[in-house]
């Protein structure tokens, strides 16, 4: 694999798969999700004693009872907008890496969507901007409560 995730069964490269292999034990992780349903996956981030930091949009398919399981967990702070404008899928893991691409944090989107997401190092060149980029959408958004 190529820190590439596109949903193939014919090549096992499901995005939640990149997810998962992506957290280590004890890491921050940071989540800029316009579209949130899966509280699956963020529960498998608490499993491994992660910190996590998400950022969503309120609106339909954001699922009130997944928004409900971010409350009250102080391994977990979120934040949302609610401008329709809202749209980015960036999934930072410490100081590892960033998937980014198309898949929003959903069931389909992490399993059975067409969607295509890449795995960037943080020595790549791109990666300081999208950790700052992320810092922005988490000074702009509310403190969900």
């Amino acid at each position: 694999m190529q820190n590439l995730y596109t949903n193939r069964n014919s090549k096992k490269d499901f995005v939640q798969n990149g997810l998962y292999e992506s957290a280590n034990e004890g890491m921050d992780i940071f989540i800029a999700s316009a579209f949130f349903t899966e509280f699956d996956v963020i529960n498998m981030l608490l499993e491994k004693n992660c910190h996590v930091r998400i950022v969503v949009r309120l609106g339909f398919p954001t699922s009130p009872s997944a928004l409900k399981n971010l409350l009250n967990n102080n391994s977990i702070e979120a934040r949302f907008y609610t401008s329709h404008s809202f749209h980015p899928k960036m999934y930072i893991f410490g100081d590892k890496s960033v998937l980014i691409g198309s898949a929003n944090l959903t069931r389909s989107a992490i399993l059975t969507n067409q969607e295509v997401m890449v795995g960037l190092p943080s020595d790549d060149s791109r990666f300081d901007e999208l950790t700052h980029l992320f810092s922005e959408y988490w000074d702009e958004a509310e403190v969900l409560n």
